[in-house]
């Protein structure tokens, strides 16, 4: 991507997170022989933004 030379600075103060659903996998371990219990797996969906764009900085080693 040729940015080896770029970097970013932001404040976490200043970082939203919006969460967009939640996704929830069971597992049964016990039919496929791994394991005498039941797992379940949960995955956020989420982004984050920033809440104020100035907030933020972007420059150049060179």
């Amino acid at each position: 991507m040729k940015m080896a030379n770029k970097f970013f600075i932001l404040d976490a103060d200043f970082l939203r997170k919006w969460t967009m659903g939640w996704r929830v996998n069971n597992f049964d371990f016990r039919k496929s022989g791994q394991s005498d219990a039941d797992g379940r797996g949960l995955i956020e969906i989420c982004g984050l933004v920033l809440k104020n764009p100035n907030a933020h900085s972007r420059g150049s080693l060179s």
